[in-house]
């Protein structure tokens, strides 16, 4: 499920359509039965990993959802994390009621993590 890519299209003299693309969605299905998806960037970078799903449907719910709330800056959460002395930057992607949709890898900085 491709999320886009920047092109324009130009069409009878109308303003040009601008979109980004972000990267693919892929699904998996783990050995739990549980359903999850991947945004993944068009380098192979993973840039948001789910959580689970009882149902490949409610599975596709997440990324419509998730693909609705990514343009929407309020709905990161932005987080900082440290383990055994090192510092770790990540972010939580969270849907219009305000729920865990999806979480970024962790970065090394934050100018990482906003880049991302």
């Amino acid at each position: 499920m491709p999320v886009g890519q920047e092109d324009t299209n130009e069409r009878d003299n109308q303003q040009p359509i601008k979109y980004h693309v972000m990267g693919m969605f892929h699904i998996y299905l783990d050995t739990s039965g549980q359903f999850y998806f991947t945004l993944e960037s068009t380098g192979g970078d993973i840039l948001l990993t789910s959580g689970g799903y009882p149902s490949n449907d409610n599975c596709r719910k997440g990324i419509d959802s998730a693909r609705k709330s990514a343009t929407n800056d309020k709905r990161y959460e932005r987080k900082a994390s440290k383990t055994r002395n090192k510092s770790g930057f990540y972010f939580i992607l969270k849907g219009a009621n305000n729920r865990f949709i999806a979480m970024s890898p962790v970065y090394s900085s934050e100018s990482q993590r906003e880049g991302a």
